[in-house]
């Protein structure tokens, strides 16, 4: 049996609320519309989140660039950046500093300045994003500005388990 639904555009009036104009509408004001059939409509692929890891991201890696290349460059990333975010396929992402701190020893024992930028495969920054399998994101990853100056993007997907220790879970917002 087919469903059918009534569509109306309710605009309220100075006099009445949006509530009241429905109230006033009459059946012969309203539009019917088929609604496709419900048990038959394509499930949507599911989605996974995969975080682009900007290596080799170091002054560097710039340092032979004009002034007028960075500002194209740098154009080419925001235009990256807004068209991932205008197909809903970007989730969040962020520059790193170039100095921190490296701690290491099996109780954290050692502490020292780093990582350095001067390093091969300083980290950069990083995005995650939205995908449906390993190839798209990797595909999604081939449009990074930054590759025609050097940069590697290492494709990584954010899971909710550990692969190696099951017990330890992500933290969700």
């Amino acid at each position: 049996m087919p469903i059918y639904v009534s569509i109306r555009t309710v605009r309220p009036d100075s006099a009445g609320s949006a509530r009241d104009a429905a109230l006033k509408s009459s059946p012969q004001s309203r539009q019917s519309a088929r609604l496709p059939d419900l048990m038959n409509l394509p499930s949507p692929t599911p989605q996974a989140d995969y975080l682009l890891l900007f290596r080799n991201a170091g002054p560097d890696t710039h340092a032979h660039l004009t002034p007028e290349e960075r500002a194209a460059l740098a154009e080419r990333w925001n235009a990256w950046v807004a068209s991932l975010l205008a197909k809903d396929q970007m989730r969040s992402g962020h520059p790193l500093a170039l100095d921190g701190r490296v701690v290491s020893g099996s109780h954290g024992e050692r502490i020292t300045d780093g990582p350095y930028a001067e390093a091969k495969e300083v980290v950069g920054g990083y995005v995650v994003i939205k995908a449906t399998n390993l190839d798209t994101a990797a595909e999604i990853a081939r449009g990074c500005p930054g590759l025609s100056v050097g940069l590697t993007v290492e494709v990584r997907e954010l899971l909710s388990r550990s692969p190696v220790l099951e017990e330890v879970c992500s933290v969700t917002e």
